[in-house]
């Protein structure tokens, strides 16, 4: 690891301040449990280091208005066990449970994960089909914008050089909305994604009033599966329409072959699973 400059911050207007005056040689430490590696393999060799862990807006969960807000810096053991996201969001909660052990949830954060904008980020799927949000900070004040706007690429995310992730913010799923994570990897925890699947169902009077399909690590970015959701919304849960819709999230993947996993491989698993999560929410 080659030698670096630490900074440790109190607010959020101190540590954009550094990012803004140490320019593209500074990295933001946000646990570590990546960039850590990184640095020890030389894949990454930042001149400063900026550690947002001490800054108390960063912190917690909170709900307000419709609206559950995630502190950048939560850890994900704390947004894994939150009273309100169990109640509120448990597709959030069930995904990060696979991430890593605990020792690592307990050090890892939830806007380490985004921002490190892996493909196969476990947060990203569930986060997507609640339709969150991100809010950013910098010099020039707040951003809001969709966390599908959000990723840019592998290891790419709309964040400014000079801008800091400040938040996560999830509107209140509607009453009766339910959501299930599928992770596909060689181990249940301790390995990241070969495939993740997020599925969301909104049901009333037999049919299936909204859909939400999202997917991780079979693309260069997390994304939404928008044609798959028509097919199914508005309309009763048939099996040919499940059928059609998992076929059209299979088609949306776009994965590559490397050695954990090959390129079909992951298309099948991802119409497997669309199909299990889809007939799992409608069938209950």
């Amino acid at each position: 690891m080659k030698p670096f400059e630490y900074h440790e911050p109190k607010s959020t207007a101190e540590a954009v301040g550094l990012l803004s005056k140490l320019g593209p040689s500074v990295k933001i430490l946000a646990g570590g449990t990546d960039l850590i590696i990184q640095m020890e393999q030389r894949t990454c060799m930042p001149r400063h280091v900026v550690n947002v862990m001490r800054i108390p807006e960063l912190q917690g969960v909170s709900g307000r208005s419709g609206t559950i807000t995630i502190g950048a810096a939560t850890s994900l053991r704390e947004v894994e066990t939150s009273p309100l996201l169990r109640d509120k969001a448990p597709v959030l909660c069930e995904a990060v449970s696979t991430i890593g052990s605990i020792q690592i949830r307990n050090l890892a954060t939830v806007g380490g994960n985004l921002c490190n904008a892996a493909p196969s980020a476990d947060a990203a799927p569930p986060l997507l089909i609640l339709e969150a949000r991100v809010r950013t900070v910098g010099p020039q004040g707040e951003r809001d914008l969709p966390l599908k706007e959000f990723f840019k690429g592998p290891r790419q995310t709309a964040l400014q050089a000079d801008e800091l992730l400040a938040a996560i913010e999830i509107p209140e799923p509607p009453c009766g909305f339910r959501g299930i994570y599928y992770k596909q990897s060689p181990r249940y925890a301790m390995d990241i994604a070969i495939v993740g699947v997020a599925v969301g169902v909104l049901r009333s009077n037999g049919k299936c009033d909204e859909a939400r399909i999202s997917l991780g690590a079979v693309a260069p970015i997390p994304l939404r599966v928008a044609e798959a959701e028509a097919i199914l919304n508005g309309n009763s849960p048939e099996e040919r329409l499940v059928n059609t819709a998992a076929e059209i999230s299979r088609d949306a993947a776009k994965p590559i072959s490397d050695v954990r996993a090959s390129a079909d491989y992951r298309r099948a698993m991802v119409e497997t699973l669309v199909r299990r999560g889809l007939n799992t929410l409608l069938s209950n």
